[in-house]
C-alpha cells in the first residue's frame, strides 16, 4: 500500500500563517523504511520556515504531540534539532519561536524572523500571562471559526442569519434622510448626540444617576480597555471572576494588572471569598458579569448582588460591570443590570450591540460617574478619535423606532431553538462532555470533560476535524483563590451555528475525542466546579 509522504497541507504562499495554525496540520508517515518521526516533524517545520509559510511561535510540545498522535518527547527532539539548526530558539515563557532568516528571494532583511528586523526579537511577549491556554491556540481557533468548512462552537457572535441586515440597510437610508450627511463625518469623541440621547431615553435610562452620563465606544472591548486606562495603573491588583471572558484577562494583563481570580458558581461570583480578598489585599478594581456570565452562563443571585455592592462601597473599590450578554434573556425573568441597583456611584457599566445586532457595527456604550467618563473620553481621543458614525446612526435609528426591542424578542426565540438543539445533540456525548447546568440566557454552555480528557488536547483534536470550541483554560487568570485551571472544561457557544449543522458538529467533536491517545488519563490538578 502506498504511503502518504510527509507534507504540509497549508499551501498559502502569499502571506505567513501563525505557526500553530499551519503546523497542527503536519502529517507523519509511519510506513516501513520512512525516516524516524522526529526527523519527519523537523523536516516539515524546516520547510515551512524556509519557504516563508510560517513565523512567530511554534505550538507547545504537548499540543503538537496530541495533534500528530506522537509522544511528546518526539516533538521535543524535533524542536531541539531545529534549534541546533538555528531556525528556532527557546525563549522561556514565550515558548519556541522562529528566528530563521528569510529565504534569499523573499525580500527579508533581518535574521530574527521572516521579514522582520532584528529588533523585533527583543520585544516583550504580548499579554501571554493573561491566559492559561496558549494565546496562539485561541487565535487559531478564532481564525478557523470564520472558515466555511468549519463548524464553530467557539464563536459567540450571532450567526449571519440572525443579523438584521435588511433592517440595518433601511436604518442607514432612514438615518441619512432624517439627519443628513453630517452623520458621515467625524463623530464627537463621546459619541453622536442622537445615539447618546436615544440611549438615555431607552436602555441607559434606569441606570443613570445624578452626576453620571453615557458615552459611546467602539464595542465593549474598547470599553474595557478605556476603563483599564481610567481606573487602574500598572501593578494594581484586580479581582476578576474565575472563570471569566478571556478578553477581560488579555485587556487587563496588557494594562499591567495583577489579576486575582475569585471563584464563580451557578449563582455568580463568590462574594464571601471576594470579601475575604478585599480584607487582605489592596484590590483596586472588581470586574464582574452579573447576567449570563461568560463562560458559565450564571446569573448573580439577589443576595450576592446586594453583598457585592455593600463590600465594594465599604472598601472603596469600584466595580466594572461587563453586561454584553445581559440582553440575551432566553427564558425571561432575568434581573436588571447590577448598575441599576447602584446608588453610590460604585459601578461603571459597559455593554455593546455586538451580540444583539451585529459585531461589525462596533458600537458599545458606557455608563458611569462623570469624572470617570471624562477620563475615558480623554483616553478614547488618543485611541481612535471616534466610533463609526454610520454604526452609531444605525443603532440610534433602531432604538428610537422601537425596532430594537422587537428584534431582541425575535432573537430570543431563535437562540432558544439553538440552545435546545445543541443540548439534544450533546446527549450522545454524556460522560465525555457534560453540561454543568442549563443557563437561562447568553450564548454559551459551560461543560465538564470526562476522565482522562483535557481541554487543550480536545481543542487541538477538534481543529483537525474542522470543528472549533474554546478550551476552559483560556478563561482563568494565572492566579486564582482556589487554584482552578479549567483543564477539564470547554465552552460551547450556540448562537453562531445553524440548528441544522449542530448534530454534524457534535459528531465531528465525538470523532475528535475518540482520536485522542489514552495517555491523557493520567492528568491531575484542581479544577473549578460549579455548585
Amino acid at each position: 500500500m502506498s504511503q502518504t509522504p510527509t507534507r504540509l497541507r497549508a499551501k498559502t504562499k502569499l502571506r505567513r500563517l501563525p505557526a500553530s495554525l499551519t503546523l497542527l496540520s503536519v502529517q507523519v508517515d509511519r510506513g516501513q523504511g520512512r525516516e524516524r518521526l522526529y526527523q519527519q516533524i523537523r523536516e516539515s517545520i524546516r520547510n515551512a520556515i524556509l519557504s516563508g509559510q510560517i513565523g512567530g511561535r511554534l505550538p507547545p510540545t504537548r499540543e503538537m504531540a496530541t495533534a500528530l498522535g506522537v509522544n511528546r518527547a518526539t516533538v521535543s527532539r524535533a524542536y531541539q534539532e531545529l534549534e541546533a539548526d538555528g531556525l528556532v530558539a527557546s525563549s522561556g515563557a514565550r515558548g519556541t519561536v522562529v528566528v530563521a532568516a528569510d529565504p534569499p528571494m523573499s525580500g527579508g532583511s533581518g535574521s530574527h524572523g521572516p521579514g522582520a528586523p532584528s529588533w523585533v526579537s527583543t520585544l516583550p511577549p504580548v499579554a501571554d500571562t493573561g491566559l492559561r491556554a496558549d494565546p496562539t491556540l485561541i487565535r487559531d481557533i478564532t481564525h478557523n471559526s470564520r472558515r466555511p468548512e468549519f463548524i464553530s462552537f467557539a464563536e459567540a457572535a450571532p450567526g449571519p442569519e440572525l443579523i438584521p441586515a435588511k433592517r440595518i440597510a433601511e436604518a442607514i437610508g432612514d438615518g441619512l434622510a432624517r439627519w443628513g450627511p453630517r452623520v458621515l463625518g467625524y463623530a464627537p469623541v463621546e459619541g453622536l448626540e442622537i445615539l447618546r440621547e436615544a440611549l438615555t431615553q431607552t436602555l441607559a435610562k434606569p441606570l443613570l444617576r445624578e452626576g453620571e452620563s453615557v458615552m459611546v465606544v467602539s464595542g465593549a472591548t474598547q470599553g474595557l480597555a478605556l476603563a483599564a486606562r481610567a481606573l487602574i495603573e500598572s501593578g494594581d491588583e484586580v479581582a476578576v471572576e474565575a472563570p471569566t471572558y478571556f478578553g477581560i484577562l488579555q485587556t487587563f494583563a496588557l494594562a499591567g494588572a495583577r489579576l486575582i481570580g475569585v471563584p464563580v458558581d451557578r449563582h455568580g461570583m463568590r462574594t464571601d471569598q471576594l470579601e475575604a480578598l478585599l480584607s487582605q489585599r489592596r484590590v483596586r478594581l472588581i470586574i464582574v458579569q452579573s447576567r449570563f456570565q461568560n463562560p458559565t452562563g450564571a446569573l448573580m443571585s439577589p443576595e450576592r448582588r446586594a453583598h457585592l455592592l455593600l463590600i465594594a462601597r465599604r472598601h472603596g473599590v469600584p466595580v466594572l460591570e461587563d453586561d454584553i450578554y445581559g440582553a440575551l434573556d432566553l427564558d425571561g425573568g432575568a434581573p436588571p443590570p447590577l448598575k441599576q441597583d447602584d446608588h453610590a456611584g460604585s459601578v461603571v457599566y459597559v455593554s455593546s450591540f455586538s451580540k444583539t445586532i451585529s459585531p461589525g457595527l462596533r458600537v458599545g456604550w458606557v455608563v458611569g460617574p462623570q469624572p470617570v467618563i471624562n477620563r475615558m473620553v480623554v483616553a478614547k481621543q488618543f485611541s481612535d478619535l471616534s466610533t463609526s458614525a454610520i454604526g452609531q446612526m444605525v443603532v440610534a435609528d433602531l432604538l428610537s423606532s422601537g425596532d430594537y426591542a422587537s428584534h431582541i424578542r425575535w432573537l430570543a426565540g431563535e437562540n432558544r431553538t439553538r440552545r435546545a438543539t445543541l443540548l439534544a445533540a450533546l446527549s450522545a456525548l454524556a460522560g465525555r462532555i457534560d453540561v454543568t447546568f442549563v443557563p437561562g440566557g447568553g450564548s454559551h454552555l459551560w461543560c465538564r470533560l470526562g476522565p482522562g480528557l483535557d481541554s487543550r488536547s480536545v481543542a487541538v483534536a477538534a481543529i483537525r476535524r474542522k470543528v472549533a470550541l474554546t478550551p476552559g483554560e483560556a478563561f482563568y487568570p494565572p492566579t486564582t483563590m482556589r487554584g482552578e485551571t479549567g483543564q477539564d472544561r470547554v465552552r460551547l457557544s450556540f448562537t453562531a451555528v445553524p440548528p441544522e449543522r449542530m448534530e454534524e458538529g457534535i459528531q465531528r467533536l465525538a470523532e475528535a475525542i475518540e482520536s485522542l491517545p489514552v495517555a491523557g488519563a493520567g492528568l491531575t490538578g484542581t479544577t473549578g466546579v460549579l455548585v
